[in-house]
């Protein structure tokens, strides 16, 4: 475990435990109270509490480095190693320049008819079996499944907005 001296505020709570996330803001804001950075025990990681810290951070890629992994646990971590989320410098600039280019504001105004057809027909599916009323945290985890244009059944399940 790493030594986190006495100057760095250790907490064992739990960010992800299921009462937590319907309603995460009380433990925000006890993290944040402790501190700009927090040890979380149970998962041996830093939890970074303010915008300042998480600004800074961002902004210090000699110490926050992306390419050895930004996951939680080692496996996904080294699944992902070389991916656009976990590379730095000239390999993240030349991964953003590939993944960027479609998806540019003049890229997409080709797609705009299309997105607001298909994001209109989500919405109206969501509201229509529910009397207008869609309610994302407990409506999203619904299981549909719809053709696309080519007949082949694709899945929207979890729904995420």
């Amino acid at each position: 475990m790493l030594d986190t001296n006495d100057r760095i505020p250790q907490s064992n709570y739990d960010p992800y435990h299921d009462g937590a996330l319907p309603n995460p803001f009380p433990g925000y804001d006890m993290l944040r109270d402790m501190g700009p950075a927090v040890w979380l025990t149970k998962y041996e990681m830093y939890a970074l509490t303010r915008y300042s810290s998480v600004k800074q951070a961002l902004s210090d890629d000699t110490n926050f480095v992306s390419g050895r992994g930004v996951m939680m646990n080692e496996q996904l971590n080294t699944l992902l190693v070389g991916n656009t989320l976990c590379s730095d410098g000239d390999m993240h600039t030349r991964l953003r320049k590939v993944t960027a280019a479609p998806m540019t504001p003049g890229a997409l105004k080709s797609l705009q008819d299309e997105i607001r057809m298909e994001s209109e027909g989500l919405v109206d599916r969501l509201l229509g079996d529910r009397g207008g009323r869609f309610d994302a945290v407990n409506n999203r985890y619904e299981n549909t499944e719809e053709d696309d244009n080519a007949g082949h059944k694709r899945s929207n399940s979890p729904i995420e907005l």
